[in-house]
């Protein structure tokens, strides 16, 4: 996996539909930390294991990551592991 990520904006909130439906084919999904650039795995354990074992080529997996502010006083985290459970069946972010 590349670690040139581009970290994206999430949309605004009356888009969480359009947002989820975006995330379908995406592999591996991060949340960055916008005060400290820290990832943090949302999505794609079983994805990251496949690419370490060598059944998965890096090239072909689907990596974002979204810039997230982790204060209380935001649902930014909250939005993004709702759009990937509703993406994905599943969010990872413990």
């Amino acid at each position: 996996m590349n670690d040139d990520i581009q970290i994206e904006e999430l949309p605004h909130r009356h888009e969480g539909a359009l947002f989820a439906e975006s995330l379908k084919d995406t592999h591996i999904v991060f949340a960055v930390e916008r005060a400290k650039g820290t990832k943090h795995l949302v999505y794609g354990t079983s994805f990251i294991e496949a690419i370490a074992e060598g059944v998965i080529p890096s090239q072909m997996t689907s990596v974002r990551a979204f810039a997230v502010d982790f204060s209380r006083s935001c649902d930014d985290l909250e939005f993004l592991c709702a759009a990937v459970q509703v993406a994905k069946g599943s969010h990872e972010y413990r």
